[in-house]
């Protein structure tokens, strides 16, 4: 019997072939990998980016505030009811955004501001939306004049949730 000291063309092709197999099934799971993360990577971003601009918009709201309705201290609720410098009542409370809630197949709000006049009656001209695709939203008065706010934004594929404490416009006492 003689030793080989060599593979046998056979042996070399089979081998070839396992690793070109192998590389493809590789190729094909890495590609399908990228795929699927790189949408929802765009998405995180575009709901988080959407987040901070949002959050910027309702803080700067509350900072004008001059002094807290409701909630009352260490009372959670789903709206603010504020006095501003001119001692006007603002009120900013979700209304279902049925827009969004069709293209994202989820229930979805708009925050409203509501600056009263002290005529008695409503006037939808003093009603504004400050933003929408907001999933949930909470306000919790920590101090006299700090607010802490836990809003959820979401879009079709994700959500993002913010939790913030804002302090309002103080004074001192003014009177």
């Amino acid at each position: 019997m003689r030793r080989r000291n060599a593979f046998s063309v056979v042996e070399i092709v089979v081998t070839i072939g396992i690793l070109s197999t192998l590389l493809a099934m590789y190729f094909t799971f890495s590609s399908n990998l990228n795929t699927n993360i790189q949408p929802s990577l765009t998405d995180r971003a575009s709901v988080q980016l959407e987040s901070v601009r949002n959050a910027n918009i309702l803080f700067s709201n509350i900072r004008e505030g001059l002094d807290v309705v409701r909630p009352k201290l260490a009372e959670t609720v789903p709206f603010l009811v504020m006095k501003d410098l001119c001692n006007r009542i603002c009120t900013l409370y979700l209304e279902p955004d049925d827009k969004n809630t069709q293209i994202c197949e989820k229930q979805l709000y708009k925050l409203i501001s509501y600056t009263s006049d002290y005529s008695g009656t409503f006037k939808s001209d003093l009603k504004k939306v400050l933003f929408s695709s907001v999933k949930s939203i909470a306000f919790t008065l920590t101090s006299p004049n700090k607010v802490q706010v836990d809003m959820t934004i979401a879009n079709k594929k994700c959500d993002f949730r913010l939790i913030s404490e804002v302090g309002l416009l103080n004074y001192g006492d003014t009177e």
